[in-house]
């Protein structure tokens, strides 16, 4: 996906709850062994899981992870800028020259 407005939302599998005495709502995000483009930077990754996959986790099955997911995920070199909340412009998220 390209930062040109191209970007879509991932489905990522995680659990939520409220619990103790200020009814106090909590969640989680569900990670998995990495994918492939993303092995050499982190050793897991969001569960993110196929599209038909929701339906047999929730019923107690193992989620099946999107097969697609090497093709979607890309891994690029991007600003500095992008460590800091206070910079939020589309540059962001623009590939640098793997030079950089």
């Amino acid at each position: 996906m390209s930062a040109a407005g191209m970007w879509r939302a991932a489905d990522l599998a995680g659990l939520w709850e409220r619990w103790g005495p200020d009814n106090l709502l909590t969640c989680t995000i569900l990670t998995t062994e990495p994918c492939d483009g993303i092995r050499d930077l982190h050793n897991r990754m969001p569960l993110m899981p196929a599209k038909d996959g929701f339906e047999p986790w929730l019923a107690g099955e193992d989620p099946a992870v999107d097969p697609g997911i090497d093709k979607a995920v890309q891994v690029m070199p991007v600003s500095p800028k992008m460590n800091s909340p206070r910079h939020n412009e589309p540059d962001c998220v623009e590939a640098l020259a793997e030079s950089v």
